[in-house]
């Protein structure tokens, strides 16, 4: 490192396989909540050119999957109102977090 650097911040270890992994809130979103089922989190960008199929997939997994798994789409580098007004225009019903 440089001189003068300061030194980068220490990430937290990875759970291991069969671990818990670490809870977060997402908008009203809780991981622990969903403990003993699957959660699939799936990253979307509104306005991208990959918002649609992301939040098709999304849709389509809550539709299919239901209460057997969390499936959490989450906006990113953007605002839940984007990500809300994205869904809404595809009339999906799948709920968007942040």
């Amino acid at each position: 490192a440089p001189v003068g650097a300061l030194p980068s911040p220490k990430r937290a270890a990875w759970p291991e396989p069969g671990q818990l992994a670490p809870d977060f809130t997402a908008g009203a979103f809780r991981l622990a909540e969903a403990r003993g089922k699957p959660a699939v989190l799936v990253f979307f960008k509104p306005g991208s050119e990959t918002t649609d199929p992301a939040l098709g997939v999304a849709d389509a997994l809550s539709l299919k999957y239901g209460q057997k798994a969390a499936v959490v789409p989450l906006a990113v580098w953007g605002t839940l109102a984007d990500g809300e007004r994205e869904r809404d225009r595809l009339k999906l019903a799948v709920p968007v977090h942040d």
